[in-house]
């Protein structure tokens, strides 16, 4: 049984063999940013899934390679796919797919990438502040998942939270409580399940870091629950196996024999009644910064991580030694080119065994603009084959990623003094092969006019102009510095001795007519033009919009430059046919909006009346009603009368 497990950070240290940079490697950018690796998972056919992030773990991207180490033209957009919200465990599916443990919820992908369906309920509403960590797939396609979890949101006391989802992605009601189970930890800072593992009986064991305050934390532990969700008392002591500080990553071989990492003893075996195997030792191995922990086909025990700035494997032979038939001495220490990146709040490597015996090292790197691994860096992947030697064959017809340009030169200029928003000469990116990053203020990527302060990115061929404003002072120069993939170029605007004009052409608005009474009226946006400094804008009457994106003021500004769209707003008269207008000035220039409202509506039609108006046309019914009635009461009585006689 294969795990892969994120890293925490203990590295394999003692002597290593070095492998210097050759065919084997690929390297990868995804933005053109700095792509520090997240999470590595390998598919059962070889497959490779990885997670990078280029924002400091704010957003994350993946990239997905077929076994060889070419990227995927179906996953993504050429083997890539856009960031979204970063995964804290990643797991490749039978299908081709993956799942990806989000703090909003689990998300299942299908073969190319795409979002098929997200869980969002992923806990009984029992269980509060679960946060996702380590995910396992079980033989009937329903996922369990761990989390640390605090029963409280002020306190600082945390436990282990574990559910099951069906294949569906609704919670399994027959596992724990209604799908959920709590398992007491007393964690102190942070109790983090690292690695899940389902057996063959339905059987669980997780395994992970009980005090998280510390480096490396301070406690381990090893729980099992059975396929209903209860703890197992067969195992260790009342379910559980506690042992000494480490990352608390585990893997498990053939046997169901399970393997964790103590920071002071090297890798610990537990036996299938929870007891530590005497007969194992790898008290003489040495480790520091381990990233991803393995157990081959051939129940051997792989170990991934970083020694300084470079990437470092260690295998183990079933007792417990260095297998010294992997490199001649069980080590691989490679030099990656510009180096390793050496991060203290996440792991730089990661690895992962592919089937059928090669072992997978991926590590974030320097960039070629840096030389060291101080910079923006990229992502690595070596291939080993089971003797400890590079793979020329892995990559071998992947082009690896160049986001280092050729030189940059944007030319100087001059303006008037106090010119406002004076734009470079473009300038065209080249001698990169995929996306870079780009950072400086105020700059225009296809020079288009929309501006850029920051972070962005930028392929060959696209161009670049950077916007500056021109002293107010004459004869004094201003500069703007570009940096783009580790190439700097600047951008100097001199001031000449003639001042910037601020007086822009005439503007004016159109008139609205027919406005309904009190309403709010905005008029069209105009653009000033005719400006080559900042000016004045001042309102009276009114309420003016630069942009005209809904954020109205009132006063007087004085940075109004060319190009800016501007709306104005008023409140239409509460009488009818009545005229409101206001005025706005910039720069000495003023120009109007007026609305007119609704005229009246006209008088009702008079009337209809009998005679002497609706009051005598009133009497007059009366008196033809009751004429009426008399007449049939005289009729009745004459007939009453001749029948009598």
């Amino acid at each position: 049984m294969n795990t892969r497990i994120r890293t925490l950070g203990i590295v394999v240290g003692a002597a290593f063999a070095m492998s210097a940079h050759a065919d084997g490697v690929v390297v990868l950018d995804l933005e053109g940013f700095a792509d520090v690796l997240y999470a590595l998972d390998v598919a059962a056919d070889g497959k490779i899934f990885a997670e990078v992030s280029p924002d400091q773990f704010q957003t994350c991207g993946y990239f997905g390679l077929d076994p060889d180490g070419r990227l995927l033209t179906n996953y993504g957009v050429g083997g890539r796919l856009d960031r979204g919200t970063c995964a804290r465990a990643i797991r490749a599916s039978a299908d081709g797919g993956m799942q990806a443990l989000t703090l909003p919820g689990l998300e299942m992908r299908d073969s190319s990438g795409a979002l098929v369906s997200r869980v969002s309920t992923l806990f009984t509403p029992s269980v509060q502040q679960a946060f996702g960590t380590a995910i396992a797939r079980q033989p009937d396609g329903k996922t369990v998942i761990g989390a640390q979890v605090s029963q409280c949101r002020v306190c600082n006391d945390y436990d282990w939270a574990f559910s099951r989802l069906n294949a569906d992605g609704s919670l399994d009601t027959t596992f724990g409580t209604n799908g959920s189970v709590v398992v007491t930890v007393n964690g102190r800072g942070a109790a983090r399940v690292s690695s899940i593992h389902v057996f063959a009986d339905g059987k669980i064991v997780a395994t992970g870091a009980t005090d998280l305050r510390t480096s490396p934390p301070t406690g381990t532990l090893a729980v099992r629950l059975s396929s209903a969700g209860a703890l197992d008392f067969t195992f260790g002591a009342n379910g559980r196996v506690t042992l000494g500080a480490g990352p608390g990553f585990s893997a498990v071989d053939s046997q169901g024999r399970i393997y964790v990492v103590e920071s002071a003893n090297g890798v610990r075996r537990i036996l299938s009644d929870g007891a530590l195997d005497s007969t194992y030792s790898t008290a003489s191995v040495a480790l520091t910064d381990l990233s991803a922990l393995e157990v081959d086909a051939s129940d051997r025990i792989v170990m991934f991580g970083r020694v300084a700035n470079h990437g470092a494997i260690t295998r183990l032979d079933t007792s417990g030694a260095p297998d010294v038939s992997f490199n001649g001495n069980g080590e691989v220490l490679h030099d990656f080119p510009y180096g390793v990146l050496v991060s203290t709040s996440q792991p730089s490597c990661n690895g992962g065994l592919q089937p059928p015996n090669s072992l997978l090292l991926a590590c974030a790197i320097g960039s070629e603009g840096d030389g060291t691994s101080a910079g923006q860096p990229n992502l690595a992947i070596a291939r080993f084959t089971d003797a400890g030697s590079l793979d020329v064959a892995f990559g071998s017809q992947q082009q690896d990623a160049d986001t280092y340009p050729d030189a940059l030169t944007i030319m100087p200029a001059s303006a008037p003094y106090g010119a406002a928003h004076v734009f470079s000469a473009p300038v065209t990116v080249t001698g990169i092969n995929g996306r870079t990053f780009v950072q400086g203020s105020d700059y225009s990527i296809g020079c288009t006019g929309q501006i850029f302060s920051g972070a962005s990115s930028i392929t060959s061929g696209e161009t670049l102009c950077v916007r500056l404003d021109a002293s107010t002072v004459a004869g004094a120069v201003r500069s703007s510095t570009l940096n783009v993939g580790g190439r700097t170029a600047v951008f100097t605007l001199t001031a000449t001795n003639s001042p910037a004009d601020s007086i822009p052409d005439a503007f004016g608005f159109a008139s609205r007519t027919d406005v309904a009474l009190g309403a709010v009226v905005s008029s069209s946006a105009i653009t000033v033009q005719g400006l080559e400094g900042y000016t004045t804008v001042s309102i009276v009457n009114g309420e003016y919009d630069f942009g005209c994106d809904g954020g109205f003021a009132t006063g007087t500004i004085s940075d109004v430059a060319n190009g800016t769209s501007i709306c104005v707003r008023h409140t239409a008269s509460a009488n009818a046919s009545t005229t409101v207008t206001t005025t706005l000035t910039i720069g000495g220039v003023s120009g109007t909006f007026s609305s007119t409202t609704i005229a009246p509506p006209p008088p009702p039609p008079p009337a209809a009346s009998g005679g002497g108006g609706k009051s005598g046309g009133g009497r007059l019914d009366i008196i033809l009603i009751f004429f009426l009635v008399s007449l049939a009461g005289l009729s009745a009585y004459r007939r009453r009368t001749s029948r009598s006689v």
